[in-house]
This record gives C-alpha cells, structure tokens and sequence, in this order.
C-alpha cells in the first residue's frame, strides 16, 4: 500500500511489524497522498483500510551521521 501511495519510496527495513521508507528529496510531492489519508480527507475503501492497519507512523531527515555511514559503507 505505501508503494502504491508513495511509487518513489524504498523500503529499507521491514521487521517487528514496522516499515523504514525513504523518499528521494526530489520526490516529496508524492507524500501528499499519505497526508491525506491519515488527515482523513480521503475516505474511500482503500483509505480506510491503510488507516486500520497503521498504528502510529513519524517522519524524519537522514542524519549526518546515516549520510557518513552510508557512504562509508559503499566506498
């Protein structure tokens, strides 16, 4: 369902029932559709069935250190 809300994002961990996405700076237009559904200014069936299944859900920008260890990573 986020893949489908947000077709940039990628999924970069999956587990203990959480979802870690990033979404190119480029991108963020398409995080709009996100914000609608949780402010409920979309009410159809899909909207409603992505609002039961998440909990709770944050936003955040890449610390300089995740910058540092994922460049070091690659090199």
């Amino acid at each position: 369902m986020i893949k489908e809300l947000i077709p940039s994002c990628q999924i970069v961990d999956y587990s203990g029932g959480s979802i870690v996405a990033t979404i190119p700076v480029m991108n963020l237009k398409e995080i709009s559709a996100f914000f609608k559904i949780i402010e409920m200014k979309i009410n159809d069936e899909r909207a409603i069935k992505f609002r039961e299944i998440v909990k709770d859900w944050g936003l955040s920008h890449v610390t300089l250190e995740e910058v540092f260890m994922k460049i070091t990573k690659n090199s």
